[in-house]
C-alpha cells in the first residue's frame, strides 16, 4: 500500500445500526489516517439506541462487550497490515 494512498474498507452487516458503525468508527480513529472506512447495511435502519446511550445496565453490558471485541479485532487487523 502506497503510504499516501488510503485503504478503503467497507463494513457490512444486516441493519447497519450498531456493529458495522462501531467497526467503521474504530478503524477511522485508530488507523491514523491510513484508512477510509465506511459502513452499510443490507436492510438499513436507524442506529440502535443502546449503541450511543441507554438506561438498562444489563443490556448496556452486552453492548459494551461487543464494542470491546470489535475494537480488539480492528486493532489486530491494523497490526497485521503493517
Amino acid at each position: 500500500m502506497d503510504s499516501k494512498e488510503k485503504l478503503r474498507v467497507l463494513f457490512v452487516c444486516t441493519h447497519n445500526s450498531a456493529r458495522s458503525q462501531m467497526a467503521e468508527t474504530f478503524l477511522n480513529a485508530l488507523g491514523r489516517g491510513r484508512f477510509e472506512a465506511e459502513s452499510a447495511g443490507l436492510e438499513p435502519r436507524d442506529i440502535h439506541p443502546l449503541v450511543v446511550e441507554g438506561t438498562h445496565e444489563e443490556k448496556l453490558e452486552r453492548t459494551r462487550k461487543i464494542r470491546d471485541e470489535i475494537k480488539v479485532r480492528i486493532e489486530r487487523w491494523i497490526e497485521e497490515l503493517q
